[in-house]
């Protein structure tokens, strides 16, 4: 019994970090216009085909040299992602 309950909270946990990872670098690659989903692209199911396409987070490097983007570009990219994982 104990050993099920762990297993699932180790699942959970594990999903719940995935669920994190692929939103966080889906507005990470939006934002520095690497991914090219704008306005109504922006979704759940084209975030984790992003994540799939990009090699998960084990290959991904978290100081990966990022692209030098216009302010006022990112803010305008920052509004059509907050538009579409509005909750």
């Amino acid at each position: 019994m104990l050993g099920a309950t762990l297993g699932d909270i180790g699942a959970e946990l594990n999903h719940q970090w995935r669920y994190y990872m692929v939103r966080k670098l889906y507005i990470e690659d939006i934002v520095d216009g690497l991914c090219l989903d704008r306005g109504t692209a922006i979704n759940e199911p084209n975030a984790w085909r992003w994540y799939r396409q990009r090699g998960a987070p084990w290959r991904i490097d978290p100081n990966r040299e990022r692209p030098r983007v216009r302010v006022v570009v990112a803010l305008a990219r920052l509004e059509d992602i907050k538009r579409a994982f509005r909750d």
